[in-house]
């Protein structure tokens, strides 16, 4: 997951929480075309 968000322009920390905004970022980017 931090590795993704690093790598698409989101603020993550090298440890700790990752932010909900950044989650649900990734999720809607990986999802399958049916889940958008």
């Amino acid at each position: 997951m931090r590795t993704w968000a690093f790598a698409h322009g989101h603020q993550v920390a090298d440890a700790g929480v990752i932010r909900k905004a950044v989650m649900d970022a990734q999720d809607t980017a990986t999802a399958p075309p049916w889940r958008r």
